[in-house]
């Protein structure tokens, strides 16, 4: 059934097929973790909107590896 969505996806150009280099794969986690802890601190210091927007590009950066790692962009 994921495979049917996906291939749904891809037809209206939602998602493009791409091969990729395990190093991007991993370079895109390393960042998402980076700007977790960043988002980290900067809850203690009370910056909420900066908090959200880096917890924010830490959950795209996760979904762009996931599908990559899937094969598709």
């Amino acid at each position: 059934m994921l495979e049917q969505k996906a291939e749904e996806y891809v037809n209206v150009g939602k998602l493009k097929k791409e091969a990729a280099a395990l190093g991007q794969i991993e370079g895109l986690l390393r960042e998402a973790v980076i700007d977790l802890d960043e988002a980290q601190k900067t809850q203690e210091i009370a910056a909420h909107r900066a908090t959200f927007f880096l917890a924010y590009m830490a959950m795209l950066r996760a979904g762009r590896a996931l599908l990559l790692l899937n094969g598709y962009r």
